[in-house]
């Protein structure tokens, strides 16, 4: 079989975007450690963040905010 772009033979270290094949896996870690009471998923992010790295926020966006997409984030971040 060879890969579509380069018209190379797939090997064992053939390279593939994984796409948002990553939300799934960070919900389940982050389900599985609230579920082992390590983090509370209703708590602000920034309890678990740097403050430089969140937007200053009237409403505090919890993790369970961004597991569902609603976090009220700007688009361009």
């Amino acid at each position: 079989m060879l890969t579509k772009q380069r018209k190379a033979p797939l090997i064992k270290y053939t390279g593939f975007q994984i796409g948002s094949l990553t939300k799934p896996l960070i919900a389940t870690l982050a389900m599985k450690m609230y579920s082992e009471g390590k983090i509370d998923i209703y708590q602000p992010i920034q309890d678990y963040l740097p403050n430089e790295l969140i937007p200053n926020s009237s409403i505090p966006i919890t993790l369970a905010h961004l597991l569902s997409h609603s976090s009220g984030l700007p688009k361009n971040l």
